[in-house]
């Protein structure tokens, strides 16, 4: 078995100490969201109106849409965005609640979307990008699972793979960007 799921706690890999395992992505995401927080800053007020990787959003937009996953409602236009986004991750870190990985994923792949718009590179923990890879390819839309039914991706700098089938190798951030419609996934590749 290749999947993260060798890799990742509470599966078929060997066991160890496993105590510290939670189903609370709340850390990880924190750390995504002030990142985001950092290059909202960097690009600006005009620079968050340039165009996304979807010709419909602009980089603010994107930005904003980790913000929505976390209150469940639909993102507003935040007067100091980078403000915004630290303050959510600020109140993750007080929220007794356990936060599961969708917000993750909203975060990671605004994250991925304005770095790539900017043509940053950025160094992402494997669990966390395995993870986000993971949750799209296994509970995402239809178009997502498919693939993971029908190609094993193989994240070349992150030391994970999902699916089955012919690989498709490729960075971990182009993986997440094809999974979630940001970009067209690489189609390189052995066809064993």
């Amino acid at each position: 078995m290749d999947d993260l799921a060798r890799r990742l706690p509470l599966s078929m890999r060997d066991r160890g100490d496993e105590s510290g395992i939670s189903g609370d992505w709340s850390p990880r995401t924190r750390g995504i969201l002030l990142q985001l927080a950092d290059l909202a800053e960097e690009l600006g007020t005009e620079g968050l109106e340039r165009p996304s990787l979807r010709a419909d959003r602009s980089l603010r937009q994107a930005a904003e849409e980790p913000l929505a996953a976390l209150r469940r409602g639909a993102a507003t236009d935040h007067d100091d965005l980078p403000a915004a986004l630290r303050s959510a991750a600020i109140a993750l870190g007080g929220d007794r609640r356990s936060r599961g990985v969708r917000p993750l994923c909203a975060a990671v792949v605004a994250l991925l979307e304005v770095a790539t718009a900017l043509d940053e590179r950025l160094e992402l923990d494997p669990v966390t990008t395995g993870a986000v890879a993971v949750a799209q390819a296994y509970s995402g839309p239809l178009p997502a699972r498919l693939l993971a039914r029908e190609r094993t991706l193989v994240a070349t700098d992150a030391g994970w793979s999902v699916g089955r089938g012919p690989l498709i190798e490729a960075p971990a951030a182009a993986i997440i960007l094809g999974l979630y419609g940001r970009a067209a996934l690489p189609q390189r590749g052995s066809a064993g």
